[in-house]
């Protein structure tokens, strides 16, 4: 059957063409007939390599991506076999923000046809003209309906929402700011942290504050101004999983002798600021005062440009819970 010869086509596939992340490097994706030499590539190389051979055995196939994983860095590429009713997911990615589906056909209601003459997307994800929003195949979705800062979106038709990859916030959906100054982002990802911003046609502006989607659809917003309590923070990011290669990476836990900076989101400034500097010894610290509703992030002082910690809230009893 469908199932069965496109499970046996994907494991043939893998044992042709290996994951390397040097080809996160390459400029473009891989042509047949270089995968084929080399015997190598990223995860569109392979995605794409599987989508050749299934469409030769008359399989319908499509390729789907997550522009930003909202729960760790980087981003993925991967294959679905669709249905007669061209719906198709993969269990295994069911946990991204948003996923999207590439086409052939010219998507005639997608960002770059909506902006002004003159402005660009803010990524290269977000100026695709032939991806469809699928997200809602893959999982529960809810609408995100935030109040924006009426000042920071004056003159500004579309808001965007982000999340936290790389050390930085990346837009990975967007919506037209309605007359009321809201915004609606429709078929979002659930047990999410989230930032809506607007695109000044150079950089991303925070526009309210972050939000957190629960599990169960539930919009929280964080804006670090209610009561304070204590909080002892001993990690600056949780185990992660590899969507390429399954290697599982470790909770990354404060080293001894390393300093570091706990830093808390300012909405007001639309970035972060310094908490305070603290020196890790044997002993877990315990931070004072720091409102519950607040968003954190806990860097290595020296660190590389490219932060990879992840940002943290304050659980109920006083740890930390990453995002």
């Amino acid at each position: 059957d469908a199932q069965g010869l496109y499970k046996w086509l994907s494991k043939d596939i893998h044992k042709r063409l290996r994951f390397n992340e040097r080809y996160y490097l390459h400029p473009t994706d891989q042509s047949f007939t270089e995968m084929g030499r080399s015997g190598q590539g990223r995860c569109e190389d392979i995605t794409n390599m599987i989508t050749f051979a299934a469409r030769s055995l008359a399989l319908a196939t499509a390729a789907d991506y997550t522009p930003y994983w909202a729960h760790r860095d980087n981003n993925h590429a991967w294959n679905v076999l669709l249905d007669r009713n061209g719906v198709g997911f993969d269990k295994a990615q069911s946990h991204a923000a948003k996923v999207y589906r590439k086409t052939f056909a010219i998507q005639r209601q997608s960002l770059p046809f909506r902006l002004s003459e003159g402005r660009e997307p803010p990524n290269r994800f977000m100026a695709s003209t032939t991806a469809v929003d699928v997200t809602d195949q893959y999982m529960e979705t809810s609408v995100v309906e935030v109040a924006l800062d009426e000042k920071k979106t004056a003159g500004e038709k579309h808001a965007y929402l982000c999340v936290f990859n790389g050390g930085a916030w990346k837009a990975i959906a967007w919506t037209e700011i309605r007359k009321d100054g809201t915004a609606r982002f429709q078929r979002m990802g659930r047990g999410i942290l989230y930032l809506p911003c607007v695109h000044d046609g150079e950089k991303l502006v925070a526009v309210s504050h972050p939000v957190l989607l629960g599990n169960a659809g539930q919009v929280t917003s964080l804006p670090g101004k209610d009561d304070t309590r204590s909080v002892i923070a001993v990690a600056v990011s949780p185990k992660k999983v590899s969507p390429d290669t399954f290697e599982e990476t470790p909770v990354n836990y404060l080293k001894a002798g390393a300093t570091y900076v706990l830093k808390r989101w300012d909405t007001t400034t639309g970035d972060w600021t310094d908490v305070r500097e603290h020196e890790a010894g044997e002993k877990a610290p315990r931070f004072e005062d720091l409102p519950v509703d607040g968003l954190y992030w806990f860097v290595l002082k020296d660190g590389k440009p490219r932060r990879l910690e992840r940002p943290w809230t304050i659980r109920p009893d006083g740890f930390q819970r990453f995002w």
